[in-house]
């Protein structure tokens, strides 16, 4: 029996990205300590002149050196990450200067740190912000994008492109609605490739699902844009054809037929061909979902019934 052991090996990664921050402590230690041993404390010290300078400073260190720290956890975007850092430290140091300024008497160099240092560090802290806020922009969108993928998923049929059953029960409603308030014409196709399960069960459910693909393929070629195609579950398909009387729909319903009834399907060097049963159901006045469904399952039946590759509308 073997027993795998894992070593956790060490990351230079993290200590060059955790660097500014433990060089910036180093250097404000050594850099107070250089004030207070070669210039000392100033003379005119006055407490409560100081007090003010001192929370106001001692604020915007703190501030800048808790930056300091945040900004680690961005190591992974580097513009942004190094943009700050450099940032932060020089405005890190203004502010230490403007602080020290007030108890030690530094030598006249010192005040550039506080003059140079704080413009500088705040056109690269902007310039990081902003470099931030794109990279949020970018996650948003991508973000976006993901939900709309997932809303294309959820809506489509995996198989053959088309729209699935969950769809059809959100726009099914919306064309009956359409249809009642605004005097509109509706028609639906109910459509269910003949003997399907003795294929499926002969050939094999790869052989199956290329049928079924290519039959979707079909639909989408041979209908409007206004008209909407879903499978609605295994060999079944639903058409929802707006702006269609039952006339209209049987010539689509036909020439979808006539196309299928034409296409070779090759299953283990077998030329085949297969078949299509339709039924049609137009709106009426009062219809609901239900019911415009189950007048063209009817029709689709009668059509089986009828000895199949053939269409049958219940208006007739």
């Amino acid at each position: 029996m073997e027993t795998n052991i894992t070593l956790t090996r060490f990351d230079i990664k993290n200590v060059i990205y955790y660097l500014p921050l433990l060089l910036t402590i180093i250097i404000t230690i050594i850099y107070i300590s250089f004030n207070i041993i070669f210039f000392g404390i100033e003379d005119d010290f006055s407490i409560h002149e100081k007090l003010i300078d001192l929370i106001s400073g001692s604020t915007n260190v703190t501030f800048s050196f808790i930056w300091l720290i945040i900004i680690t956890s961005l190591y992974k975007r580097i513009r942004i990450y190094f943009t700050l850092i450099i940032g932060v430290i020089f405005f890190y140091f203004s502010q230490l200067q403007d602080l020290l300024d007030e108890f030690i008497a530094g030598p006249a160099w010192t005040s550039l740190i506080e003059n140079i240092g704080l413009p500088i560090g705040m056109i690269f802290i902007s310039l990081g912000l902003m470099f931030w806020l794109m990279y949020q922009k970018q996650l948003i969108n991508e973000v976006i994008r993901a939900k709309e993928k997932y809303k294309q998923m959820s809506i489509l049929d995996e198989l053959t492109g088309l729209h699935n059953s969950r769809h059809l029960n959100e726009i099914l409603p919306q064309e009956i609605y359409r249809a009642k308030r605004y005097n509109k014409k509706l028609a639906l196709l109910v459509i269910d490739l003949d003997n399907f399960k003795d294929y499926n069960d002969q050939y094999g459910h790869l052989e199956g699902d290329k049928v079924i693909r290519r039959f979707g393929k079909i639909l989408q070629k041979q209908l409007r844009e206004i008209d909407t195609a879903f499978r609605y579950g295994g060999e079944e398909f639903i058409v929802v054809l707006p702006e269609s009387d039952k006339e209209q729909a049987f010539k689509t319903a036909d020439r979808i037929r006539i196309i299928f009834a034409k296409e070779e399907f090759i299953p283990y060097n077998q030329v085949l061909h297969c078949t299509m049963s339709t039924g049609i159901a137009e709106y009426r006045e009062n219809d609901d979902f239900e019911s415009i469904l189950h007048r063209a399952d009817l029709a689709m039946y009668q059509a089986k019934k009828e000895g199949k590759n053939r269409i049958c509308c219940t208006e007739n």
